[in-house]
């Protein structure tokens, strides 16, 4: 639309750009992984004590200062564990680089490439070098967030989020939230506005020249219609379920314990985004296409068990990295005094510390069932027939052409991720959690 606007405008005989080549994958992940950044940050900031904020205004500090010298320090977990989950995201990234890539070459095609030519040598040698690429990145950073982490403490007074712009500082953030809200809407307009475009109706237009409700009506009238949104719930569901109870763990056993090796154990939880997608789909059907220990004994490819395992394996580290960006500003002293009173370790995980790491929590969940949803690389190699997810439906519509039932099937992807995020938010309110969202 944009380059079209352009071209009407200035009068150009042709468009002046095409949405195609390294420019245009970047732009896919900015949009795409910026939610992590905004959850994982809210939530860290939902957990940071208001009275450090008045000691640290007491003591003279300007809000600038505030913000970098208190502020940030308490949110450099956070900001470690979102920049690495995307970072990771983004080198073993599949989908916008095959659709948006054009003549660049990235690791990820070369290796979907060189396995479909039967070349799985050189495929496997592309995927270790992607793997120890993200790997070096990942020890790097963890190195640099163990000697930078802060600790943080507490008054015993509610958290609440602070505000630390003052005067015409308000108005700037106003400006620049609104203009990257329409950044952000501008791309589900215009699937809205494809899922009710005419078939043949827009090609050279700025705009789609016919609107029609056919789309849906095809497709809610098609018996089959269903049944790959009800996979991606049910399987997503399940993948989360199992995601938050192995985070919680995983995060308490790396936080709050003593165990050796425990940056091992912080790197195994996160390695899994170091591989890409492919590469994990390729393993599980070497590894369970077959009975093994691992599988109890079953072969599980080509079983509705296989896509809710890799979903499991895919997106863990999510859970992992967002339990543990909560708990390592948890503050000890709370704990301290819960065993002083005399509460039982579970007594005082259930009443005193999941209360407080909860918004760490509901944000790595809800976070991990969106990517369920939404999982493409992995399911187009695992899924079948039975548990075919929403999707490998919608890369199927494309396949054919049919780009109006894509968008309304994307249409009603973004209603359920929609959905669910406001139950998570007036469920979090019920139970009286800090909001997150």
């Amino acid at each position: 639309i944009i380059p079209r606007v352009l071209q009407a405008t200035f009068a150009l005989e042709s468009i002046p750009f095409t949405f195609r080549g390294l420019p245009a994958v970047w732009l896919v992940h900015v949009y795409s992984l910026y939610v992590y950044f905004y959850l994982f940050v809210t939530a860290a900031l939902q957990s940071i004590d208001r009275g450090i904020l008045e000691a640290s205004a007491d003591l003279g500090a300007s809000p600038t200062r505030t913000f970098w010298f208190v502020i940030i320090p308490q949110l450099r977990p956070a900001l470690a564990s979102s920049a690495l989950l995307v970072f990771m995201i983004s080198m073993a990234s599949f989908t916008a680089p095959l659709l948006f890539a054009g003549t660049e070459q990235f690791l990820t095609l070369q290796i979907y490439n060189y396995k479909t030519n039967g070349n799985l040598g050189l495929s496997a040698s592309v995927s270790t070098l992607l793997t120890l690429i993200c790997l070096a990145f990942l020890v790097v950073l963890e190195v640099n967030n163990s000697r930078n982490r802060a600790g943080s403490g507490s008054k015993g007074i509610q958290p609440l989020p602070p505000s630390i712009a003052t005067g015409g500082q308000r108005y700037i953030f106003l400006t620049v939230a609104i203009l990257f809200l329409v950044f952000l809407m501008l791309p589900i307009l215009t699937v809205v506005l494809i899922s009710f475009a005419q078939e043949g109706s827009w090609t050279v237009q700025i705009l789609p020249q016919a609107y029609t409700a056919g789309n849906y009506l095809k497709l809610l009238g098609d018996s089959a219609f269903f049944e790959p949104i009800r996979n991606s719930i049910v399987m997503s569901v399940l993948a989360t379920f199992a995601c938050a109870v192995f985070g919680l763990v995983a995060a308490l056993v790396i936080s709050k314990t003593r165990v050796p090796l425990r940056w091992a154990v912080r790197a195994l939880a996160i390695l899994p985004f170091a591989i890409p997608g492919t590469v994990i789909a390729i393993n599980f059907i070497l590894t369970f296409g077959q009975s093994s220990v691992l599988s109890a004994g079953r072969v599980l490819v080509g079983t509705f068990w296989i896509l809710p395992l890799a979903y499991f394996v895919r997106h863990v580290p999510i859970t992992v990295r967002a339990t543990l960006a909560s708990l390592e500003s948890f503050d000890d002293g709370l704990a301290e005094a819960s065993a002083d009173l005399g509460a039982s370790p579970l007594q005082t995980l259930r009443r005193v510390v999941l209360p407080v790491i909860m918004p760490g929590i509901i944000a790595g969940a809800l976070l991990t069932f969106v990517a369920g949803l939404g999982e493409f690389v992995s399911s187009i190699l695992l899924y079948i027939v039975d548990n075919r997810p929403i999707s490998v439906e919608i890369w199927s519509q494309l396949r054919i052409y049919d780009f109006g039932a894509a968008a309304a099937y994307s249409v009603f992807l973004m209603i359920i991720v929609a959905c669910s995020t406001i139950v998570v938010r007036l469920l979090s309110r019920q139970e009286g959690t800090q909001k997150v969202f």
